[in-house]
């Protein structure tokens, strides 16, 4: 009679899993080190409202206000003093055609982050530079009611846009509004 072996597994069984299980946690570490996250990112949950303000005393002329109403605080992120587009809570525009358009930071913009309650200002305004399409946003009201800005072109519905770039890539407002 031959002995019975101990063994509960053959040894190419037992390699075999022992291959799967390198392979899976090689699998979870290369997602570890690449930031892939495992689990998804929870929504930004912000609410906004905008409307249309007039702009500039000489020449009565449409300028959107938008201000965050309620929810988490977002970050921008720019260099103060430029004309940039700010990333991770990004603010685009689409005109009655269709087109998308980026709206860059004022030279008088402040703040990297967007409270409750505080009003910024979206406004056309041509310095004959680079920067077309020329549509600015600042949280300075001076530079919307005490100096020059321009009609939006073309007139009629145009849509604001907040995206959340950050973490979610998700639009988080989206209105209408008659310029």
């Amino acid at each position: 009679m031959q002995p019975r072996t101990d063994s509960a597994i053959s040894d190419t069984v037992a390699t075999t899993l022992i291959i799967i299980l390198v392979v899976a946690l090689a699998a979870v570490i290369a997602i570890i080190i690449m930031g892939v996250p495992l689990l998804p990112q929870q929504p930004t949950l912000a609410a906004f409202k905008a409307d249309t303000v007039m702009g500039s005393t000489t020449k009565n002329v449409p300028v959107i206000r938008l201000y965050q109403m309620a929810g988490a605080s977002l970050t921008q992120e720019y260099t103060e003093g430029g004309h940039q587009v700010v990333n991770f809570t990004r603010v685009r525009l689409v005109d009655p055609t269709g087109k998308s358009h980026k709206v860059q930071t004022a030279i008088s913009m402040r703040g990297k982050t967007i409270e409750k309650g505080e009003p910024f200002y979206i406004f056309y305004y041509n310095t004959g530079g680079t920067e077309s399409p020329w549509i600015w946003i600042t949280n300075d009201p001076s530079r919307v009611f005490a100096s020059t800005v321009q009609p939006f072109s073309p007139h009629g519905t145009w849509k604001v846009l907040v995206t959340d770039e950050k973490d979610t890539n998700m639009v988080i407002f989206q209105q209408d509004i008659r310029l």
